[in-house]
């Protein structure tokens, strides 16, 4: 497989700041009290090359030498710091036969590399030295399976929990030590091996041979920190130690810290250039200290998992801060946001655009100061273009005319082309001022003549008396069987669940809490909890549950509502309650959400149906990524434009959104099977089961008539179904005590309304 020479190609206008998080002195040079402007950002360069697609697995850099490895033997090697690349002889590619029979590799610079493939039916794992030597390494088995990893001119490996290290040229394998929690990733630079794993990073000293006496709290910290984004993908994080520095890669951007040091500064933004993609992964990174012409700032180059490979050099004629064409700014991160963002870029790199989060966990911002923050700016004319509003009180805003009016958006939408009802949800007297991006369905799961006859389920006094009559008896009477009749564990998953086709009529249209609708909320959510928790086992109640995760990046639907929806309501009835005759939860056409949740209906029962959960807003969905635009933006024409594409379905079609895209054509277009043609299931479950036992079930690419049923639900939609987030949390909090009795409904809306007096008084 030819590659060709790669070269460097400048991206032009692709530009990425180098913001460290050093406050508001940030900008201006130290000690200038004339305000003069720093000088000098990172710039984004793409290296490009002739030839075929690449299949390129890492990126490794040891002394002068830069190595691409490809899964082929097809590797490229730069000297000039990744400026130019020419193809490596490979004596032996690691596949050495068969193509397509190599699973995995990691490789050195030297050409080294640990292949793991298919022989004989079997998995093996061998060592191919750079001048050709194979050994195979024995005593790996498929139990505990072993990942490999380089760096400082030796192979690291973790086995379970064991972490060991294997000579490049014998393949003498030695045990070093063994982890607290399980290894996500390994990385070293030839005397220090860091162990990142699921509470932290180990450092392990190579030249001691032993655990270091000291640890590195700080960047353990951050590294616990981000389980959230590493557990999502081994793609989205990196580490690359080099001596004392050492510099960590997330979608974030470039941080660097120094060990033992007391700091993370980033020094390349993320948000402004292709690092804070989520679609791309991190395939590997290399870094060359000193920087270009000896100025001592690094270069980075970064590998990414579609085979991009991108350079990242400080161009000192540009200033530190370029000037912001565009701003979008949301309360906490929403992966459809970061998707738009990034795709936006590419589309436009003449123009500089700025993804900002308020509430910065990292950092201790937390979601007062953040609002706080976002409403001095907006009334100082300096906030952001584009404003992402689920979380943020926009009524305020809408009244006090800080909100752009979206006519000229909504102008451009047709009801044969977009979801009207979703659309026009937030549309007052005065205008439309909030569109959704997307939007999901609250519903109700279970056997099909079961929900078939149980007449008209629309309020949840209804269901309460549906749940009652299937689980055997008035709530505290003998009869029940069912351990678990639709699946909360808690009185918090309880209230989350039922908010979701609830909580839109807790609101007067004066803007008050409205007592009355709240009151009977809990009531009929109280009968509820007490049927499902009368049966549960008590050495389960309150315990927590992972279901699947889906979508891109930060899921703002999951995040509001407290889960994944039925796709996780389905998951943990399957794990533990077998026999639970209902499920509920939101239900989208997210193409991992709703094919897997049709999926685990189906294995759950071959009947099994769904219908609009009961509520006090029956009919209504849950709307997400929330759009609005400044009407003070000083860059209007530009906030136009974002809008107008992120509501295309150009960009809606080329992206996995978190929902349903409000994008008829694009929602049409999700129903088209990715592997027609093939007898491949589309995907295949497995569960670990409360018994020991395992279950693994192939799922198939819904049917018409699943999608018929999806249509249906989807056109059913009669509005949005939004609370103002704290009348939302007030209920989440207090409402739990009138659910287990430790307070009566009474009484707890009384301290709902003393909670919230304040603040709906302002």
């Amino acid at each position: 497989m030819k590659k060709g020479v790669l070269r460097l190609k400048a991206a032009a206008g692709i530009l990425c700041a180098a913001a460290a998080l050093c406050g508001s002195g940030c900008g201006k040079a130290e000690g200038n009290s004339g305000g003069e402007s720093v000088m000098g950002r990172y710039v984004e360069e793409a290296v490009s090359y002739d030839g075929e697609k690449d299949t390129f697995v890492s990126l490794i850099r040891e002394e002068e030498t830069m190595r691409l490895l490809d899964l082929y033997g097809s590797d490229v090697i730069s000297r000039d710091d990744g400026v130019s690349f020419e193809d490596a002889a490979v004596t032996a590619a690691g596949g050495g036969g068969e193509t397509g029979r190599i699973l995995s590799l990691a490789g050195t610079a030297e050409g080294s590399r640990i292949c793991m493939e298919y022989q004989g039916g079997a998995k093996t794992w061998r060592l191919v030295t750079a001048d050709g030597r194979e050994t195979e390494l024995e005593g790996l088995g498929d139990q505990d399976y072993p990942s490999f990893y380089q760096g400082g001119g030796s192979f690291y490996m973790s086995k379970g929990f064991e972490i060991y290290r294997i000579d490049p040229e014998s393949g003498e394998t030695r045990f070093l030590t063994e982890s607290t929690s399980y290894p996500l990733c390994l990385a070293s630079d030839g005397e220090m091996l860091y162990v990142i794993h699921g509470e932290g990073v180990l450092l392990y000293d190579l030249q001691e041979n032993q655990v270091a006496t000291r640890q590195d709290e700080v960047l353990s910290s951050f590294f616990s920190g981000k389980q959230e984004e590493f557990l999502n993908g081994e793609t989205s994080i990196l580490l690359y130690p080099l001596g004392e520095d050492i510099y960590v890669l997330t979608h974030d951007g470039i941080f660097l810290h120094k060990l033992y040091g007391e700091s993370m500064e980033r020094i390349v933004d993320g948000g402004a250039c292709a690092i804070g993609d989520i679609r791309r992964g991190f395939a590997g990174m290399a870094v060359t200290e000193g920087g270009k012409d000896g100025a001592g700032d690094g270069i980075f180059t970064v590998l990414y998992t579609d085979g991009m490979l991108m350079r990242y050099v400080k161009d000192y004629s540009l200033p530190a801060e370029p000037e912001i064409s565009l701003r979008v700014y949301s309360l906490y991160e929403d992966g459809n946001i970061r998707q738009a963002v990034s795709a936006f870029r590419q589309k436009y790199p003449e123009l500089y655009i700025r993804y900002e989060v308020g509430v910065d966990p990292d950092h201790g911002a937390t979601k007062e100061d953040a609002l706080r923050n976002l409403s001095t700016e907006l009334a100082a004319g300096t906030g952001p273009d584009i404003l992402v509003v689920d979380d943020i009180p926009f009524e305020t805003y809408v009244e006090k005319g800080v909100l752009a009016e979206l006519g000229f958006l909504r102008e451009e939408m047709s009801e044969e082309s977009y979801f009207a009802n979703v659309t026009d949800g937030f549309a007052t007297e005065q205008g439309l001022y909030v569109i959704p991006l997307t939007f999901a369905v609250p519903v109700l799961a279970g056997n099909a003549g079961t929900l078939a006859g149980a007449g008209e389920l629309e309020n949840l006094s209804q269901l309460a008396d549906l749940l009652e009559r299937e689980s055997g008896g008035q709530a505290g009477t003998a009869g029940g069987q069912a351990e678990s009749v639709i699946g909360f564990l808690s009185a918090e998953e309880a209230l989350r669940l039922f908010a979701q086709s609830s909580m839109g009529a807790w609101r007067t249209q004066e803007g008050t809490l409205d007592r009355e609708a709240v009151t009977e909320f809990l009531t009929q959510v109280k009968r509820i909890y007490d049927i499902q928790m009368k049966n549960l086992p008590e050495e389960i109640q309150n315990m927590s549950f992972s279901g699947t995760e889906w979508g891109s990046g930060e899921n703002t639907l999951a995040r509001r509502n407290g889960s994944y929806g039925l796709a996780e309501a389905l998951d943990i009835c399957i794990m533990r309650f077998g026999e639970q005759p209902f499920c509920a939860g939101f239900l989208s056409s997210a193409t991992e959400d709703f094919p897997m949740t049709v999926g685990k209906l189906h294995y759950m029962d071959e009947e099994g149906e769904y219908v609009p959960l009961p509520g006090q807003c029956f009919g209504g969905c849950l709307p997400a990524t929330l759009m609005a635009m400044n009407s003070g933006t000083k860059h209007g024409e530009e906030s136009r434009l974002f809008l107008e594409y992120l509501f295309s379905a150009e960009f809606q079609g080329a992206v996995s959104l978190n929902g349903t895209p409000v994008n008829r054509s694009v929602y049409r277009q999700r129903q088209q099977n990715p592997g027609e043609g093939s007898t491949a299931p589309y995907a295949t479950m497995g569960y670990a089961l409360s018994d020991g036992s395992t279950i693994m079930h192939r799922v198939c690419w819904p049917s018409g008539a699943d999608f018929a049923r999806l249509d249906g639900l989807m056109e059913s939609v009669t509005g949005v179904n939004y609370c103002d987030d704290r009348i939302y949390e007030a209920v989440m909090e207090l409402g739990q005590a009138a659910l287990t009795g430790e307070a009566g409904i009474e009484e707890t809306m009384d301290g709902i309304e003393k909670e919230l007096e304040l603040y709906l008084a302002e």
